[in-house]
């Protein structure tokens, strides 16, 4: 009987060990082969970090998780076979991003600018006294279609500006799958003056995939608390996609996920 109970926690020992080196893959960027079985690296699958893994390119790179470790980006540097253990880099966390009301002109700026998520709709608190957003003063995106300029006025309730995907891309009320260039710029219009304030690059991320990546994260923090299961999605969609508005993640969390 003893013998049993030392063989039996023997085993729940070993499989405890193999779970602890086991990673799951949350999203791929690029080409990753495992050497052994030749088939890529595509979402869900597990690998161990003994694996031999082929990266096609330089710019190839994975989004990891495991249940006791925590989030991973496997990211070589350059073509070749390595370890999984030797390409596993630590994946950003607890990233700087904005709270509450956009205050001045270059907190705005740098609020649009580089890549910039827009998932759904993302609502953005801008300081009235800066901004007065009403009949004549307000705030508009401008981006090209079959080479013309659409110019499209954004709503706002009080001091919250509005971008809504659906009706960012559309022209005469038609949707458009996507504008010819994904490169936007900002204006704010305060009478007969528009000021151009920010490019930034508009990022729409498929909703549908980016629940199944994100249902993989935070399984992998299923004991971690609210505020650091946001902040894990916060980092990641930083990462592999742009900059995200971390309030209007936390909207489109809690419609999602329910929190």
């Amino acid at each position: 009987m003893k013998n049993t109970v030392l063989l039996l926690g023997a085993m729940m020992c070993m499989q405890f060990i193999v779970a602890q080196s086991d990673y799951t893959v949350i999203k791929v960027n690029g080409s990753i082969l495992l050497k052994a079985s030749g088939k890529s690296l595509i979402q869900g699958t597990i690998f161990g970090d003994k694996d031999e893994l082929q990266f096609n390119t330089s710019e190839s790179r994975a989004a990891v998780i495991n249940p006791g470790k925590g989030r991973f980006v496997l990211a070589p540097g350059a073509t070749g076979t390595y370890t999984a253990k030797t390409s596993l880099l630590p994946a950003m966390a607890n990233i700087s991003s904005r709270g509450g009301s956009i205050l001045n002109q270059v907190d705005l700026q740098n609020h649009f600018t580089g890549n910039y998520v827009i998932i759904g709709t993302n609502r953005t608190q801008i300081s009235n006294y800066i901004f007065p957003m009403d009949s004549t003063h307000f705030f508009f995106i401008r981006y090209k279609y079959h080479g013309e300029d659409i110019n499209k006025k954004l709503p706002f309730i009080s001091d919250t500006l509005i971008i809504d995907r659906s009706k960012l891309l559309t022209v005469d009320d038609k949707p458009i799958p996507n504008p010819d260039t994904a490169s936007m710029k900002m204006y704010y219009r305060k009478g007969n003056e528009s000021v151009l304030l920010s490019g930034f690059t508009a990022v729409f991320p498929n909703e549908d995939e980016l629940k199944k990546e994100v249902t993989l994260l935070l399984e992998g923090f299923k004991n971690s608390s609210k505020d650091e299961k946001i902040n894990q999605v916060v980092s990641y969609i930083n990462e592999f996609y742009g900059k995200p508005d971390k309030e209007s993640v936390q909207g489109w969390l809690k419609v999602s996920f329910g929190f």
